[in-house]
């Protein structure tokens, strides 16, 4: 049985079929977009961690021991995370909760970061048994580091995917097949493509 990681989760959000043909081991040709992709991410990722270390921008009142390049697991689910806080719920508190915090190199924080800081909060959770609240997302040229809340919006919108993508693990349902802004640089490209010649389902491509 296949593991629900941070790949499929963001995978997932850029196309639910891409997820399916993942989870189905099948074999993909990264396109020079995504190698672009994870080229910069492994660059910033480095000089993240340095600026983190040095600068000891996590390190707040509450912070009782910050950690870096965490992978956790629970159940059918792995995530790995750039940094893992542990801190006191509150100054006057025993109670101790974990803030997962992930890195990006772009200035502009998206829907995707905040999903996945969601689905690594959702993680948290299941392990440790107390609620992240929020997580960090360093990003950035200036390496800014944002508070992403985990509201309820977002964590029921996190825990819908996850059941979906859940049922198509398990092969209980398969998404529905259709070309869309994704395609041009996904590593199933000519897979998807060659399969939409074949339903002649080559109708552009929408969101």
């Amino acid at each position: 049985m296949h593991t629900i990681n941070n790949q499929i989760f963001t995978d997932f959000l850029d196309c639910k079929y891409k997820a399916y043909l993942k989870l189905q081991g099948e074999i993909g040709q990264r396109s020079e977009y995504e190698e672009l992709e994870a080229s910069l991410s492994a660059e910033y990722q480095e000089c993240a961690q340095k600026h983190v270390a040095d600068s000891g921008i996590l390190v707040t009142k509450r912070a009782l021991e910050v950690e870096s390049n965490v992978t956790l697991r629970e159940g059918n689910m792995m995530v790995d995370m750039d940094a893992l806080v542990k801190e006191r719920h509150s100054a006057e508190s025993s109670l101790t909760r974990y803030i997962p915090v992930i890195f990006s190199y772009r200035n502009k924080i998206t829907k995707k970061d905040k999903l996945l800081i969601a689905f690594i909060g959702e993680v948290l959770t299941r392990k440790e048994g107390a609620k992240s609240g929020y997580g960090r997302l360093i990003h950035g040229d200036e390496y800014r580091n944002t508070k992403v809340h985990l509201t309820e919006s977002l964590v029921s919108e996190c825990g819908r995917m996850l059941a979906e993508i859940t049922e198509i693990r398990d092969g209980n349902t398969v998404p529905q097949f259709r070309l869309n802004k994704h395609c041009s640089v996904c590593e199933y490209q000519e897979i998807c493509h060659s399969m939409a010649i074949e339903k002649d389902d080559l109708t552009k491509k929408t969101s």
